[in-house]
């Protein structure tokens, strides 16, 4: 418990300024206080002086001990579990497992995080590295009306919908998903590293999963809410990859090749072309709504992003 919760830098710094705050009030106790009950308490500047010192030497060697017996009667753990994380937290820890690791497996909703961060930092480090990358993605069918309307309601009934200036709808919906699998797509072709695997859901979770082969973080929809972080070594962690191929297996899946010339100009006529192409509808979908999708694309926020 106490580990989980010094591992933490906020409550490492509350404790530390706690303890200062502690040391100055017993000061200002024994300097002031004391004295004007008891005058024999006095004590001259170079007293207060002396006594500070003598009171520092105490709590460093009674620190000192208490680390040794913590070394001496705490086994050591290479590594945690479990933990909650909090606020900027689940960004650093995201950001640092997909900067780590080879595999990544994402089941998500409209896939804003997959195209604003995992799919870029991957394919930034197949090109980097030279070396393969591969990403194994779940998002909502932007074809079921029926679900793209379902998450719409969800979202909104969200405290964070409150924080969003677009607001909602099954339309947007349907935008943020094919904007995500444009982004997979345009990716892909750039980094040949980069082996993507894109799947299409016909229902969503309120947690969206993040793992890479050390760890699986778990969140949700507000940014602001606590996430669940396991390790590999964790009984969490098979049941969420178990979770995630269960889902796979009953997912459509959409095969992304290029077929074209590079270098390619995202507009409205090449998206009209691409969707098709992998068997992605685009009825119903006018100049406005090609417009917002390459916005979309182009400017991906990530929702961790501090």
């Amino acid at each position: 418990m106490i580990d989980q919760l010094l591992r933490k830098k906020y409550a490492r710094n509350i404790t530390v300024l706690l303890a200062l705050l502690l040391v100055v009030l017993l000061w200002f106790f024994r300097v002031f206080v004391a004295p004007e009950e008891d005058p024999t308490l006095a004590l001259s500047k170079w007293g207060a002086a002396a006594f500070v010192s003598q009171s520092l030497l105490a709590s460093i060697i009674t620190t000192f001990l208490l680390g040794v017996l913590i070394v001496v009667l705490v086994p050591d753990r290479q590594e945690f579990s479990s933990e909650m994380i909090f606020g900027k937290e689940i960004g650093t820890c995201l950001r640092r497992a997909l900067t780590s690791t080879n595999v990544w497996l994402h089941k998500g909703s409209s896939g804003r995080y997959l195209r604003a961060e995992v799919a870029p930092t991957l394919a930034r480090a197949a090109r980097d590295s030279s070396s393969g990358r591969d990403l194994r993605a779940q998002i909502l069918d932007p074809d079921n009306e029926h679900v793209c309307n379902a998450y719409a309601e969800y979202r909104r009934g969200l405290a964070s919908a409150s924080r969003d200036n677009e607001g909602w709808s099954k339309a947007r919906v349907r935008e943020e998903l094919l904007a995500t699998i444009l982004k997979l797509y345009i990716l892909m072709i750039e980094s040949p590293h980069l082996n993507i695997k894109l799947f299409l859901t016909n229902s969503f979770s309120i947690f969206r999963i993040d793992l890479s082969f050390g760890e699986v973080v778990v969140t949700t929809e507000d940014e602001r809410d606590p996430a669940f972080r396991f390790s590999n070594t964790s009984d969490f962690y098979d049941a969420y990859r178990n979770e995630f191929n269960f889902s796979e297996k009953q997912a459509r899946e959409i095969v992304l090749r290029s077929s074209g010339s590079h270098p390619i100009t995202v507009d409205s006529n090449f998206l009209k072309t691409l969707f098709p192409s992998i068997k992605i509808s685009i009825d119903g979908l006018d100049e406005s709504a090609w417009t917002r999708i390459i916005q979309k694309f182009s400017t991906s926020r990530n929702p961790y992003a501090h």
